[in-house]
C-alpha cells in the first residue's frame, strides 16, 4: 500500500495533560486494524529512538570538541607557569 494511503488509515491522538500516542488505524478487519495501528507504533518507536542516537551522537562531540579545547588550554596554562616560574627563579639567582 502507498504511504499516502496508509497515512490515510492512520489518526494519532494526544489525550490531555499526557505524552501518551493514541494510535488509531482503519482496517478491513479488526485484526488488520490492530496490526496496522502497531506497526505504526513501532516505526515510530524506531523513529525516536534513531532521532535520540543522533541527539546524544551530536553532543558527544560536541563535548569532546569542548574537553579537547579545555585541554589545549590548559597545556597553554602549563607553558606559561613554566615560563613564569623559571623567570622568577633566575630573578632570584641575580
Amino acid at each position: 500500500m502507498e504511504p499516502v494511503a496508509l497515512a490515510r488509515r492512520v489518526t494519532v491522538t494526544v489525550p490531555p495533560n499526557t505524552t501518551i500516542l493514541q494510535i488509531e488505524y482503519a482496517g478491513s478487519s479488526a485484526a488488520k486494524a490492530q496490526a496496522g495501528a502497531d506497526a505504526f507504533a513501532k516505526a515510530y518507536i524506531t523513529y525516536r529512538g534513531d532521532s535520540a542516537d543522533q541527539y546524544i551522537a551530536e553532543q558527544i562531540v560536541k563535548i569532546t570538541d569542548q574537553i579537547d579545547a579545555a585541554t589545549a588550554d590548559r597545556g597553554r596554562v602549563e607553558e606559561q607557569l613554566v615560563v613564569a616560574t623559571g623567570d622568577a627563579r633566575d630573578a632570584l639567582v641575580k
